[in-house]
């Protein structure tokens, strides 16, 4: 029964959040754009928010909050530690809190990058870069390894929805815009390795010690 009240709710938060989120991430322009050599389907998903899952963090954090306030008052705070993804590669809650402060800073970092227009390139290889020093830096601070917060940040970089889109775009037939997609989506995995890669080649000549 807690289960479907916890998903209830978390569905209510979400759909009351967005209703106000969406327009303001508009007015922010912070909507993918579509490429004009891919299909025309495609393009009924420009200035779809790129930024609009949110509402869905907010409404499963929400839920989590209320259905397991009960636990908190008896001390469990283990259903919480879910709530942060650098969890699930083995990292700790300091490992967690890390990652969060990368990926809230990235995540204004992106934002500004597109209201200014900068290359994708360049946007990839500098927001890894990013996240790869904050993590660094904040895992120092609280004492705790950096490889899982900052595997964890760098999830919100992966070209994931490239690749899926390239293979579906395969699956249908359409060669052309599944090759380009593929290929985005390499210069993306490429992208965050070398951000990634130059802060820790820095931060090893500079220090000393290795971090991951």
């Amino acid at each position: 029964m807690k289960i479907i009240i916890a998903c209830i709710l978390s569905f209510a938060v979400s759909a009351i959040t967005g209703k106000f989120l969406v327009p303001e991430l508009r007015k922010l322009k912070a909507g993918q754009s579509i490429r004009e050599d891919g299909p025309t389907w495609h393009a009924g998903k420009a200035g779809t928010p790129t930024m609009g899952g949110l509402m869905f963090i907010l409404g499963i954090f929400v839920s989590i909050l209320i259905c397991g306030w009960k636990g908190m008052m008896a001390g469990d705070f283990e259903h919480l530690y879910i709530f942060f993804f650098a969890l699930i590669f083995g990292g700790t809650l300091r490992s967690a809190l890390a990652a969060a402060l990368a990926g809230f800073l990235a995540s204004g970092y992106l934002l500004l990058c597109e209201q200014h227009e900068l290359p994708g390139g360049f946007c990839k290889i500098s927001c890894a870069a990013l996240i790869t020093l904050v993590c660094i830096l904040a895992c120092r601070v609280l004492g705790t390894p950096a490889s899982h917060s900052i595997i964890g940040s760098l999830m919100i970089l992966t070209p994931g929805i490239a690749f899926t889109m390239g293979i579906r775009d395969f699956v249908q037939g359409d060669y052309l815009s599944g090759t380009i997609r593929m290929i985005d989506a390499l210069l993306i995995a490429a992208s965050i390795a070398i951000g990634t890669g130059l802060v820790l080649s820095l931060t090893s000549l500079l220090t000393g010690v290795t971090v991951v």
